[in-house]
Parts: C-alpha cells; sequence; structure tokens
C-alpha cells in the first residue's frame, strides 16, 4: 500500500470520530484464519489481523455500527501452482489493510455485517529447475464485505466471519475466528 493511500485512510478515520468520543467509545480485536486468492492455483495461507473501531452514536435499538481500520498480514506463504515446466514452484504473502463499516446485532449470540474499502498487495514469487527466480507483486484497491456470527462467552466476545476483499478482476477470502473487545 503506498503511503497516500494509508495516510487517506488515517485521516478518513479521524474525520469520521466524533470530537467528543470518551475512550469507551474505541475497541480492539484479533483475529486468525485462511485467506485465498480466487484465481485457480492458489492454495491457502494462514494470516492475522489487528484492528481498531470506534462506535458509532447508537442509531437502531436492535443493532450496534461501528468503523474498523483493521490491518492483515500472511504469516506463512501460500503455493501457488504455475502451470509452468515440471519442477517450479511458487508461493505468495498477501498483507491487506482495510476501513469498513461494521454492523453487529445485540445479544450474546449476534450477527456481523461488514462493507468497506480495502488496499490489497499480493507479491508472488516463483523458481523451478532450469528457470530463473522471478517475482511479481499486485496491488489493488476494492471493496470489502463480508459476515459472520459472535457470542460473547461472559466478557470475552468471540467473532467468526467469511471476509471478500475484490482484488482486481479476482476476489480473496479470509476466513477467520478471533476477538473484538
Amino acid at each position: 500500500m503506498n503511503t497516500t493511500m494509508k495516510i487517506t485512510l488515517l485521516a478518513a478515520t479521524a474525520c469520521l470520530l466524533p470530537v467528543t468520543a470518551s475512550a469507551d467509545d474505541f475497541g480492539y480485536g484479533a483475529k486468525t484464519g485462511f485467506y485465498t486468492v480466487s484465481q485457480s492455483g492458489f492454495d491457502p495461507a494462514w494470516m492475522i489481523s489487528g484492528h481498531v473501531s470506534h462506535d458509532l452514536p447508537k442509531m437502531m435499538e436492535k443493532f450496534d455500527f461501528s468503523l474498523e481500520l483493521e490491518a492483515s498480514t500472511t504469516i506463512t506463504e501460500g503455493d501457488v501452482d504455475l502451470d509452468a515446466p515440471a519442477g517450479s514452484s511458487g508461493e505468495y504473502d498477501a498483507t491487506v489493510f482495510s476501513l469498513s463499516a461494521v454492523g453487529r446485532t445485540t445479544g450474546d449470540l449476534y450477527g456481523i455485517g461488514r462493507l468497506g474499502f480495502s488496499d490489497t498487495e499480493i507479491e508472488v514469487g516463483a523458481s523451478g529447475s532450469g528457470l530463473q527466480s522471478v517475482s511479481g507483486k499486485t496491488e489493488k484497491t476494492g471493496v470489502v464485505f463480508g459476515g459472520g456470527v459472535g457470542m460473547d462467552l461472559g466478557g470475552f466476545p468471540t467473532e467468526f466471519e467469511l471476509n471478500i476483499y475484490t482484488v482486481g478482476d479476482e476476489n480473496a477470502y479470509y476466513l477467520t475466528g478471533g476477538v473484538a473487545y
């Protein structure tokens, strides 16, 4: 993600936060799960994420809304089948930054919905028998949307989500489990 995009995301988040916000309006969370790209040949990679959130004023009795700024990165490399000569192999890493509006139903068992913007960078490296090592990088700004379920386990909110990121003409999928405070 280029510096301009990072600054824009941070500035947009800051502008959306009310000046009178208290520390109770902010939250944080972490999650982990499998990340993969819809393009043929990409196997899942293990990814971790962290987010900060700001609760928006209560608009509806049975729903809570927040803005979330999230950073994610793969911690294992995913394998890529290159359809190249025998003995060739490839691996990829991914990094994602997103800004999303998130809605959660109220209660101990709750639904989650997400819609926002994301900047995804996928870097692929390949090598093979008799071939030079090559690498390539794709960075695209797109949309993120998804949903899931959560449960409050005695003050320990646990959530499971599937988020979909548009990356050019492809989609990336992130199936997660985590906590949000």
